[in-house]
């Protein structure tokens, strides 16, 4: 903590406020809030103190930070003579992480603004007092780490078994008391479960529940005989009844449609309150393959699911011997609304998945031709607009440059209430326009208008990797979630450890300013 004073344009009330000055105690850090003793001399006891700019607190002598990179303190005596103090923090982000790879895998905000930050870990040594269990087939343990909207850290969790555990973007989610639901897929069994095993690994889906404060409610475990893969979850706030989706190898337990009998199809499962199936799914499919990779959920509790197809689903072709985007809506009891598929001018791959206000949908992905116009480096950002109602590709865009590799990461898409929406993306080989390549790969936080044309683009990146997740609040300010292997200088944090990839949290408002 750095102490700059008086502070520009704060001035003083009168000539003797020369007199004031502020003394500081070490400060303690917990996510993004730093805590320290804030106390006055010369003047005239006692004294009142009071935060003029930035979004920190102070009261009984303690100041408590928050996001902002500086706060300026206003410190005033009996006499009513005062001055103020700049405070500023050494960084203004937030790291998680051990003494291997920490990789997030998504972030998700609550109804209260907090923050969750998931994903899977190969630490042996981790903070917090966690444990490691192990992993088996190239895949860690699951974390989870939530911050209350001040960024200070709230609990950290960590769960897993010995053959190795996934959680996937959109992985979270939570309700109106702040309970956090969580969806997956394990190699391992969880307690009080076997994995059959079967497929082509033996992969389990999986859903649990914590509470706000992080005591693990239930985990439960859905075994099959073949893989059964989980990618994203939503809830309905008010009864705690879930929703995952995903793909298997076989027919979902419960499921009144059959396996269409290519290598994979989608699934759409529920369970209840207490994790217990509650007989609603849907398997969807071709003679192909299809990956679902996202979930969604509009106001009126319809279920919206994204993946990609390498067949044709009812009513559309596939020419391109690859996968096209598929999007399927569903109510909330998971009767089928309707199934389609974008415009397939070349393989595109729908990754990033939100609903808007109006029920409209928004995906982001990538593509390696000319989805949405001419094909600029070896993979293209998309992203595009849906009609909620229908399915029907509103508008769609391409965004990529010579040499660049836009299939790095999971670029995520949030729709803010202005209308305007929040896209991240992760590049390798190249740069746009403007930023120079900094790494083997970076990532950007972007902002486009209601009509997908770009209105500011924001590059975050090291010496290394980077890939970069994000969320909004009800403010519409952006979070954001990024794993990287070395320092990030032009935000100002280090790693936390020694480990070889770190996870990142940084706040950032509408326009693009960190806070």
């Amino acid at each position: 903590m750095q102490m700059i004073g008086p502070a520009a344009n704060g001035g003083s009330d009168s000539a003797s406020s020369s007199t004031l000055s502020a003394n500081f105690g070490p400060a303690s850090v917990s996510g993004a809030e730093q805590t320290l003793s804030v106390s006055a001399s010369g003047g005239v006891a006692p004294y009142s103190y009071s935060v003029v700019s930035g979004d920190g607190s102070v009261s009984a002598g303690v100041l408590h930070t928050g996001w902002s990179a500086s706060n300026v303190i206003k410190i005033t005596d009996s006499k009513g003579v005062s001055t103020q103090v700049s405070v500023s923090k050494p960084s203004s982000g937030v790291v998680w992480g051990g003494n291997g790879v920490d990789s997030v895998t998504g972030i998700e905000i609550a109804q209260d603004n907090s923050i969750i930050v998931y994903g899977q870990t190969w630490s042996t040594s981790l903070p917090d007092g966690l444990t490691y269990q192990g992993a088996g087939g190239g895949f860690g343990d699951v974390f989870m780490v939530k911050y209350d909207s001040a960024g200070k850290k709230v609990f950290s969790k960590s769960f897993g078994t010995a053959n190795g555990d996934s959680i996937q973007n959109h992985g979270v989610s939570t309700d109106a008391l702040g309970n956090i639901y969580f969806t997956g897929h394990t190699l391992g069994s969880l307690p009080g479960f076997v994995n059959p095993g079967g497929g082509w690994t033996g992969w389990d889906a999986f859903i649990g529940k914590l509470d706000s404060a992080g005591n693990l409610q239930w985990l439960k475990e859905y075994p099959n005989t073949a893989d059964e893969v989980s990618y994203g979850l939503v809830v309905d706030p008010a009864t705690g009844v879930s929703t995952m989706a995903g793909w298997s190898q076989t027919t979902f337990p419960g499921s009144p449609t059959a396996h269409q009998g290519g290598g994979n199809d989608c699934f759409v499962a529920q369970a209840d309150a207490s994790g217990n199936l509650n007989g609603n799914a849907y398997d969807f499919g071709t003679a192909g393959s299809e990956i679902c990779r996202n979930i969604a959920r509009d106001r009126s509790g319809n279920i919206i699911v994204a993946g990609y197809s390498s067949g044709a689903i009812p009513g559309h072709t596939n020419g391109t011997g690859s996968y096209c985007g598929i999007f399927a809506k569903f109510t909330s009891s998971l009767a089928l609304v309707w199934l389609n598929q974008i415009p397939c001018n070349a393989p595109n791959f729908p990754l990033g998945l939100d609903v808007d206000s109006n029920g409209d949908i928004f995906f982001s992905g990538y593509t390696n031709g000319n989805q949405f116009g001419t094909l600029a480096g070896v993979n293209d950002l998309i992203y595009g607009k849906l009609d909620g109602n229908t399915g029907n590709l509103l508008w769609g865009k391409q965004d990529g440059v010579a040499a660049g590799d836009a299939n790095a990461g999971v670029p995520t898409i949030r729709a803010l209430s202005d209308g305007t929406i929040a896209l991240s993306a992760n590049l390798g080989g190249a740069a746009w326009a403007g930023y120079t390549l900094s790494g083997t790969k970076d990532a950007y936080l972007m902002r486009v208008n209601s009509t997908g044309n770009l209105l500011w683009r924001k590059q975050v990146s090291s010496a290394a990797a980077e890939d970069l997740l994000l969320t909004v609040d009800s403010h519409d300010n952006i979070f954001t979630a990024v794993n990287s292997t070395a320092t990030l200088p032009l935000l100002g944090v280090t790693p936390a450890s020694a480990g070889t990839g770190d996870a990142f949290l940084f706040k950032f408002d509408i326009n693009g300013s960190q806070q």
